[in-house]
């Protein structure tokens, strides 16, 4: 595994930022079709 050099890396404010934080979290975006359902709830 290479090893990264925090100090010199160009992320270096992100990781001190979050590293910070005792529970990591992570998001996601997804697209979905609902236009079927939408339709259905709208009887």
């Amino acid at each position: 595994m290479k090893e990264l050099d925090i100090e010199n890396w160009n992320r270096k404010e992100h990781f001190n930022f979050f590293k910070q934080f005792t529970d990591a979290y992570f998001a996601t975006t997804v697209e979905i079709d609902v236009t079927k359902i939408y339709s259905y709830s709208e009887r």
